[in-house]
């Protein structure tokens, strides 16, 4: 397995100034499927592990639910970096410099998980690593899903059925 332990003193862009921990990710490497959204939020940068906020308990719901947690996952993100103009700060969305400096070290370590299945969660995921992993599916990041109304929210349904025929998908 590649050794992606040298990612955690990065300072290729200025994220690294504002960090508590780069979040390398979350979950069992090799994985079956790898889960790769947006970026760190506060939660994640103090505990360096993704999808542990709100939205990764939404999404852990949605991965149960739709059976996926059956098998090996590993969350990471686009940015590895929680994503603030001052030391924790609120939340933001990366900019396309972040993501581009992030990039390499994303693909070193989607290459040392060696999934089977990547899933985009989220709009940022799919729109700067689909013309990399084109086989990759997508589905609405779950903080979308918290912001529409969670298990209300007219979009979870059709999410969770989405995650269902990856479920389908694998086993068959």
């Amino acid at each position: 397995m590649t050794d992606i332990r040298y990612i955690l003193s990065c300072k290729k862009c200025s994220l690294h100034k504002t960090r508590h921990n780069v979040v390398l990710g979350r979950g069992t490497m090799p994985c079956d499927i790898l889960l790769l959204g947006e970026a760190p939020g506060s939660s994640e940068d103090l505990l360096a592990q993704a999808f542990i906020g709100r939205a990764g308990k939404l999404l852990d719901e949605l991965l149960s639910e739709s059976h996926l947690d059956e098998f090996r996952l590993y969350f990471t993100t686009t940015i590895l970096c929680h994503p603030t103009d001052k030391l924790g700060g609120a939340n933001r969305s990366p900019v396309i410099g972040e993501i581009a400096s992030c990039m390499m070290n994303v693909n070193k370590i989607i290459l040392a998980a060696h999934p089977k299945i990547i899933i985009f969660v989220g709009k940022i995921a799919q729109t700067y690593y689909h013309s990399r992993y084109p086989q990759a599916f997508a589905i609405h990041h779950p903080s979308f899903l918290l912001r529409s109304g969670g298990k209300s929210s007219p979009n979870y349904i059709p999410t969770l059925r989405k995650l269902e025929d990856i479920y389908a998908i694998i086993n068959s």
